[in-house]
């Protein structure tokens, strides 16, 4: 009764599972079946006498089992009925594992579909910081280029300076030898006046 709940779905796995056993057929391959001992054990007397008289009470023909009349199914028999019970739950089974499937595709698609979107979120951070990289170089660059238009610019003030120091001397020097020459004529001419 608890296990009919849907929220318990672990303990019917569990339960199936407990019930679960691996006997071998006539070809000698292994098949999955459920127990019968722990059937047989869960099964509280009164049930088992109703259950086994619905289960046996169809074999009329045919050579019925040793212990007929005493309500209880042989091994056999037994084994062959709970396979035919077992094809029913792998039909379930196989329901919900067509459903779990589907469920595993949509998950996996999401899954990758996430991986994708964070792929390209990841890509496009890289190019917005290869973007802002490639910025700041042309600016530097920008920067470098003015710094040396601003020495190139201040070398040739500097020579300039020279060049204008340098012809400002040589006039300099030149007045001064004016100068001097004028002076010299002056007292030679003073000289000579007075001579």
């Amino acid at each position: 009764g608890k296990l009919l709940n849907p929220k318990k779905q672990d303990g019917r796995f569990e339960w199936v599972i407990e019930r679960l056993q691996f006997i071998p057929d006539v070809m000698g391959t292994k098949r999955m079946v459920l127990d019968p001992e722990v059937l047989e054990k869960e099964v509280e007397p009164g049930e088992e006498e109703e259950e086994e008289e619905e289960i046996v009470a169809p074999k009329k023909q045919g050579v019925q089992p040793a212990g007929a009349g005493s309500g209880k199914v042989d091994a056999i028999t037994r084994a062959r009925l709970l396979q035919e019970l077992d094809t029913h739950d792998d039909e379930k089974l196989l329901r919900q594992l067509v459903k779990s499937e589907g469920a595993r595709k949509r998950f996996i698609a999401e899954l990758f579909a996430k991986r994708q979107l964070e792929q390209l979120k990841a890509s496009q951070r890289l190019q917005k910081a290869d973007e802002e990289r490639e910025a700041r170089m042309a600016k530097l660059d920008i920067i470098k280029q003015q710094q040396i238009a601003k020495a190139a610019q201040h070398k040739t003030n500097e020579q300039n300076k020279k060049s204008a120091m340098a012809q400002l001397e040589v006039l300099m020097k030149q007045k001064e030898a004016q100068a001097i020459r004028r002076l010299i004529q002056e007292k030679d001419e003073h000289d000579r006046g007075m001579g």
